[in-house]
């Protein structure tokens, strides 16, 4: 199964240090969900969704702020986009994830 990890800031919180981590079978429908003016900054397709999804989250906690429920984090874009790839290739290395491709 194809899973895509991605970060995006919405429409609301454009302006701001507030992005969503989130995985998505559906990409398009997911973003469209969002509504228009989504940004998309980074989006992985990959395997294991779910468990990578898992990481990264735990990970931002631990470096960024929570903002709200368990997926928005207030912080450094670049940070948050570096720390996904970084987790991304990590796991691809150690073949628990497979990088299709970098969307």
């Amino acid at each position: 199964m194809v899973y895509f990890i991605y970060l995006v800031q919405t429409p609301q919180y454009s302006g701001t240090n507030i992005f969503k981590v989130g995985v998505t079978e559906d990409k398009i429908r997911r973003f469209r969900d969002y509504g228009k003016g989504t940004k998309v900054i980074v989006v992985y397709e990959v395997t294991a969704g779910f468990t990578i999804e898992s990481i990264i989250i735990r990970i931002f906690r631990q470096k960024f702020r929570l903002f709200k429920k368990r997926e928005w984090f207030e912080g450094d874009c670049i940070k948050m986009k570096n720390f996904i790839g970084a987790v991304i290739n990590f796991y691809e290395n150690i073949d628990q994830c497979h990088i299709i491709r970098c969307v």
